[in-house]
């Protein structure tokens, strides 16, 4: 709970900062299952596997996180490092008390690595994905029906 407590100014500052900026950027989910429901909806993250797209250190990386009951975990990664993240995705809530519907926290952890992420879903299923702190990466997440890092066709 202490690292939420850190961490919350900095997100509630980025939310704040870059307001509906964060819902436009174009879809990249071309080969992606239909989202479930309207993100303005979304009370919790949908079960599945979702192929995401990170910026580590100045190289992408892709990791397949399996998730299931707002619990996540890498499946698959292009890193070794990544293999073994663990987290759980808690529902952004505005000023401690008021949920933003489509927006979650994710903290995930293994041995060696440390990730806070917001995730911000969009109408086609896909997030962006912003960490804290955040430098301005493209990264997001698409759903996808299995557990590759290999990038669909369509967005090759």
């Amino acid at each position: 709970m202490k690292m939420w407590k850190l961490f919350l100014p900095a997100i509630a500052a980025l939310v704040l900062q870059q307001g509906t900026a964060l819902f436009d950027c174009a879809s990249h989910a071309a080969d992606a299952k239909p989202a479930p429901t309207n993100p303005t909806e979304m009370r919790a993250v949908p079960d599945g596997n979702y192929l995401v797209t990170l910026e580590l250190n100045g190289k992408e990386q892709r990791l397949n996180l399996k998730v299931k009951d707002s619990a996540a975990q890498c499946v698959n990664s292009s890193d070794p490092i990544l293999k073994g993240l663990r987290g759980r995705f808690q529902q952004y809530l505005i000023r401690n008390e008021i949920p933003r519907n489509g927006v979650f926290l994710l903290f995930l952890m293994n041995e060696t690595q440390r990730m806070n992420q917001l995730w911000i879903f969009r109408n086609d299923g896909s997030a962006a994905i912003r960490e804290v702190p955040d430098r301005g990466e493209m990264q997001r997440a698409i759903p996808t029906d299995n557990d590759s890092i290999e990038l669909p066709k369509r967005m090759q």
